[in-house]
């Protein structure tokens, strides 16, 4: 395990891509990603119980955490919040 206490850079460092200005992310696929990221690594999230911890973590990054948008689960369309600037990379 790192010695970084860092668990939001981390897992944006391993996980995102944070250098698109113009790339949205819905918080229900943030909150996901880095859910199924610590279970990966057996991390625990460390006080980040909820959305909205993580969100306002993010927003300390500098993101724009109070964006609303659409993203899909399947073929149904969904509206949401999320952050502005930061892409769930695909592997």
């Amino acid at each position: 395990m790192r010695k970084d206490t860092d668990i939001i850079q981390q897992w944006i460092d391993d996980c995102c891509e944070a250098d698109d200005v113009n790339a949205w992310t819905a918080n229900p696929k943030i909150w996901s990603s880095i859910d199924e990221w610590c279970k990966a690594l057996g991390l625990n999230r460390r006080g980040y119980t909820d959305i909205g911890t993580l969100t306002k973590a993010l927003g300390a990054k500098g993101y724009d955490v109070s964006q609303r948008g659409y993203y899909y689960v399947g073929v149904e369309k969904k509206q949401a919040r999320g952050v502005r600037g930061l892409a769930i990379a695909t592997l």
